[in-house]
């Protein structure tokens, strides 16, 4: 299996890794699958931390960066054919971070990984816990 992460999830793994269900933590951990960070996970994380916005912790885009290439976790970068991806998904979740990222699963037949209800309606594929 493949998984790309959103950045709650991606921040709960590599820092507070019993926020994630056991079940769904051993399927990201299992070195069978692939499992994804993107560009986008840092992106937002940087730009929520430098607006003061925290996201639920007080880890850095540098030390996220650093734990997720210290965990082994894939890094997916942004391309232009995930930006285009963004005008087929449908406009009732407003939040721009998810929705690339949601984008990129699809481009790159990923299944999403999140704890976002809102964010899981989008897609069958995406597993929520």
């Amino acid at each position: 299996m493949r998984f790309l992460l959103d950045t709650h999830t991606l921040i709960w793994l590599v820092s507070e890794p019993r926020r994630i269900s056991p079940r769904v933590r051993t399927m990201l951990t299992d070195t069978r699958n692939e499992t994804y960070a993107s560009a986008v996970n840092i992106f937002e994380a940087a730009s929520r931390n430098s607006a003061a916005r925290r996201i639920g912790t007080n880890i850095s885009a540098e030390q996220i960066l650093a734990e997720t290439r210290e965990a082994g976790i894939n890094l997916l970068n942004l391309t232009p054919e995930h930006a285009a991806a963004v005008e087929t998904i449908a406009l009732f979740h407003g939040d721009p971070f998810d929705r690339l990222l949601l984008a990129q699963a699809q481009v790159e037949g990923l299944q999403l990984v999140t704890h976002d209800e809102r964010l899981a309606q989008y897609d069958s594929r995406t597993i929520l816990f």
